[in-house]
C-alpha cells in the first residue's frame, strides 16, 4: 500500500513537472511574440501613428453621426397647451435663433 501512494507521487510529481514545462515553453513563445510585435512598432511608429488616428477617425465619425440624432426642439418634451410651451413658442417667435 505504501509503494502504491509512493508511485501515486511521482506519478503527481512527474505530472506536475511535464505542466510546468508546457507553461514555461507558453511564456517563452509569447514574450517571443511581444518583442516581435515590439520590435515592428519601434521599426515603423508612423504607421502606428497613421493605424492610430485611422481609428481615432472612425470613432470620431460615429460621434457626429450621434450628434445628428440629438433633437434639440424642447417643445417635444413638454405638453401641449401648457403656459410653458406657449411661452417657448412666443419666445421663439420674436427671439428667432435660426440661421
Amino acid at each position: 500500500m505504501a509503494s502504491a501512494a509512493g508511485g501515486g507521487g511521482g506519478g503527481l510529481a512527474g505530472m506536475l513537472e511535464a505542466l510546468s514545462d508546457v507553461q514555461n515553453r507558453a511564456s517563452a513563445g509569447a514574450m517571443k511574440r511581444i518583442d516581435s510585435m515590439y520590435d515592428t512598432i519601434l521599426a515603423s511608429p508612423m504607421m502606428v501613428v497613421i493605424l492610430l488616428l485611422l481609428v481615432a477617425g472612425a470613432f470620431g465619425s460615429q460621434g457626429l453621426v450621434f450628434q445628428e440624432q440629438i433633437d434639440d426642439d424642447v417643445e417635444i418634451f413638454l405638453p401641449d397647451g401648457a403656459p410653458s410651451t406657449e411661452l417657448l413658442l412666443e419666445v421663439r417667435e420674436e427671439w428667432s435663433t435660426d440661421i
